[in-house]
């Protein structure tokens, strides 16, 4: 589904979620936020953050945080907002807009950190503003596009996957770079958190393990000729790929080491073949 296939819905879907001090937020694909009393689920207010009516409402929205009597939002479609409503009513205190001729319009959801809000930008880069003040606060330049699918947040630091293969590690609030990591694939770079100390990387022909805060190489693993984005638990990482006969699987890695555990190709089934439950609309392969 694209952006602007959320218009076309008959109803609104819930988005994401957030757990503020006494009430839940719910945030809609269509731009509404709504706060839900923890007690007994009664809705306090309903609100439609989309102020400028972006088509087709907002993209992604972020209900984040609760200070001072007012909870802060951030919407996204084609360009980003910040909002602050009050706790209580719903009223709308302030507006910030990130559409900035300079940096461009944002072209992702937002990473939040505390009152800082950041996106990804037209005129490539990562834009952060202070959602109290409206002022910016950082701006990092990038070569590559960013997407929100290729950001990973770990405490204060920041990694980021750019479309030129590059994975970078910043320090928001402090406005550094920590370091830099280049895939050895072409296109994008996918970063994917690997417990509280590591991140791994895929790419086009590889995948990486870091150290989040140095970036250091802890293996590398050129076995794979396509990937995915990664998941992980403690000690084993999932990815799936296509081999060098063009077969799609899902590989299993040792999240300490990177040797290849087990590989298991993805079943080819013949549809003509399959017996079908009609009653549940189901196809099934019979075992053995």
């Amino acid at each position: 589904m694209n952006q602007r296939d959320h218009s076309q819905s008959d109803h609104e879907e819930i988005r994401s979620i957030s757990l503020g001090e006494n009430s839940l937020y719910l945030s809609g694909s269509r731009g509404t936020l709504s706060s839900i009393d923890l007690n007994g689920g009664a809705l306090n207010w309903a609100v439609q953050m989309d102020k400028e009516g972006a088509e087709g409402g907002a993209y992604s929205i972020v209900p984040a945080m609760e200070k001072e009597g007012l909870v802060t939002a951030v919407g996204l479609y084609w360009g980003a907002q910040v909002l602050r409503f009050d706790r209580l009513t719903g009223q709308c205190k302030q507006t910030l807009s990130f559409d900035d001729d300079r940096y461009g319009r944002a072209v992702s959801s937002a990473i939040v950190q505390g009152d800082l809000v950041s996106v990804g930008t037209t005129h490539g880069g990562l834009l952060s503003r202070n959602a109290t003040s409206a002022s910016r606060h950082w701006h990092f330049r990038v070569d590559g596009e960013l997407r929100d699918d290729r950001f990973v947040t770990m405490g204060d630091l920041t990694i980021i996957g750019c479309s030129d293969g590059q994975v970078y590690g910043l320090n928001v609030p402090r406005k550094r770079k920590r370091w830099a990591f280049k895939s050895e694939g072409k296109g994008w770079a996918t970063p994917t958190a690997q417990g509280d100390d590591s991140v791994i990387v895929t790419d086009s022909t590889s995948i990486h393990s870091l150290e989040a805060r140095s970036g250091r190489v802890q293996w590398s693993n050129s076995t794979i000729y396509r990937s995915s984005t990664a998941l992980t638990n403690d000690a084993v990482v999932y990815i799936c790929t296509i081999d060098e006969n063009q077969r799609d699987g899902l590989n299993a890695f040792d999240a300490m080491t990177g040797e290849l555990i087990w590989r298991c190709p993805f079943p080819q089934l013949d549809a003509a073949k399959v017996p079908q439950k009609r009653e549940a609309g189901l196809s099934t392969v019979p075992a053995g």
